[in-house]
């Protein structure tokens, strides 16, 4: 039996069917906001820390992706209607009605009758499998441990400028004068010495590391660089006789009665005036840095006197260090034993020592070691103040303004925290499973235009279509909004209905025994 076009007439009505296309379209507006909802999220919270959100990713993911689901069946549905109203409308068997509706309710019915499958079959699975992009955009976003900046302010404990006669003290004798440290000052330069770790009390960077930059008294620096031609290899020629005739080292001839001339290769020393005011002190360093014995010595003569600088500190939990940049090299060193060093810089310092020929010993400048041991001890000396300040301490220039001994400053306090990390991956396969499945169950909408009016599968918009007895209205051609309020008061019942020649026999009728009597069970009118 096919059914034919018979309800053409009654489809097509005067309603607006941009209006129709525009509805169609919210599902999909809908299922693609989701999408894009579900990929903000994933990128938005990357790298963010897990406690600065107040829902967690996961949560709206799922949030969401059970909306999308829900979209997506709602779409479904109406595709469904669709693809069943056109079918009845090109012409199709009772069966293939029935497949339509059957494919969009029961994936069971649909594998039962795969040599049917169809793009509803596809939409109706394609509706069931985009619940799995829930768990792929949820997967899509992990939980990591990674350092993390964080800005704060910090109170640092710190003297910006030295109090008079907190380092040392001068005493005045008849035969010379005596300079001897303050206890305060033994103490720093006892824990410089052994290496202490210097700290802070309360820094607020139990959690993690912190940088800043803090002012604090320190020793400016002047430095200039003096180079002397000097010839190390030469040797006094008649050093008895006192003739006293330099022979230089690349002298070839022969040479009677000289002796050893001893040459100056690497010295340090302070030299510091204990009353000039404000107080300063000088640091000389020579030092012979090519391998040549005629080559040359470098003077580095450096003027320190007190400053207040700007120090780059890095707080580990309860310590705190000053950061240098000396842009100096470590170069590897030799021993030598045809070499007369005396103090630890010399030793330290030494580049190269050549067994057979002294005078090719080679140093290097040991200025940015001095400079940084000084500005290290500096540094204590100002953290050391305020733990020992029991009364107002003067400023140097005995001023009456009291010492800044703390400031706020603002750090970078760089610690563990959990963020939240995208994985792309599970990013574009959650995107591809919702955009092949939109696109599936679009597919089903095809030819919307062709029924001319809103429709549903309503049973009594069925009924009506195939011609319910129950249902007959006259110049009644519209959906459900039309038909309702004309047969929507009509009583019915599902039962058993007895038909005579084709007419309902009621149950007050009267039937002759030899009559020809049909039933079937329908709804009828309730009688």
């Amino acid at each position: 039996m096919i059914v034919t076009c018979g309800f053409r007439a009654w489809l097509h009505t005067d309603e607006s069917g941009p209006e129709r296309g525009c509805i169609y379209l919210i599902p999909f507006l809908g299922v693609l906001a989701c999408l894009i909802f579900h990929i903000t999220i994933l990128l938005t919270s990357n790298g963010k820390p897990q406690n600065s959100w107040k829902f967690q990713p996961s949560v709206l993911l799922a949030i969401s992706s059970a909306i999308n689901t829900g979209l997506l069946r709602f779409a479904l549905g109406e595709g469904a209607a669709v693809t069943w109203w056109n079918k009845a409308i090109n012409g199709c068997t009772v069966c293939d009605l029935h497949r339509n509706w059957s494919f969009s309710n029961s994936i069971y019915d649909m594998i039962k009758q795969t040599r049917f499958f169809n793009a509803l079959g596809l939409a109706s699975i394609a509706s069931v499998i985009v619940a799995i992009d829930s768990p792929l955009f949820q997967r899509a976003t992990t939980v990591a441990v990674r350092p993390a900046q964080v800005n704060m302010p910090l109170s640092v404990g710190i003297a910006q400028q030295l109090p008079f006669g907190y380092t040392g003290a001068m005493q005045r004798h008849i035969s010379n004068d005596v300079t001897r440290m303050t206890p305060p000052s033994q103490e720093v330069v006892l824990s410089h010495n052994s290496g202490e770790p210097m700290y802070l009390n309360d820094t607020g960077c139990a959690n993690g590391n912190c940088s800043a930059t803090i002012r604090a008294a320190e020793l400016a620096v002047e430095c200039s660089l003096e180079t002397m031609p000097q010839d190390f290899g030469s040797l006094i020629y008649g050093a008895v006789n006192g003739t006293g005739k330099l022979v230089p080292s690349n002298y070839n001839g022969t040479v009677v009665g000289m002796g050893d001339a001893q040459r100056l290769m690497f010295s340090t020393n302070f030299t510091f005036d204990p009353l000039r005011r404000p107080s300063s002190f000088n640091f000389t360093a020579t030092y012979k840095d090519q391998k040549d014995c005629n080559s040359r010595l470098q003077v580095n003569r450096c003027e320190f006197h007190l400053a207040t600088l700007l120090y780059p500190i890095k707080i580990i939990p309860e310590t705190i260090a000053v950061i240098y940049d000396t842009n100096e090299q470590e170069e590897i060193t030799t021993n030598s034993t045809t070499l007369e060093t005396s103090g630890i810089l010399a030793q330290d310092h030494l580049t190269w020592a050549d067994e057979l020929v002294s005078c090719q010993d080679t140093w290097k400048d040991p200025t940015p070691q001095v400079v940084a041991e000084l500005q290290n001890l500096m540094f204590r000396t100002a953290l050391s103040v305020p733990n020992n300040s029991n009364r107002p301490l003067r400023l140097l220039q005995h001023g009456e303004k009291v010492i800044q001994q703390n400031q706020t400053v603002d750090v970078v306090n760089l610690q563990d925290v959990s963020v939240f990390q995208a994985h792309y991956g599970y990013v574009a396969a959650g995107a591809a499973v919702m955009g092949v499945c939109l696109v599936v169950v679009a597919s089903t909408f095809y030819e919307w235009w062709k029924i001319g009016r809103p429709i549903t599968m309503s049973p009594i918009e069925i009924a009506k279509a195939f011609n319910a007895p129950v249902l007959k209205a006259d110049g009644v051609n519209g959906g459900l909004d039309r038909l309702l309020p004309i047969v929507g008061d009509r009583q019915v019942r599902y039962g058993e209905v007895r038909y005579c020649d084709g007419n309902i026999i009621l149950p007050s009728d009267d039937v002759d025994p030899h009559e020809s009597v049909q039933s079937r069970l329908e709804l009828s009118y309730l009688h």
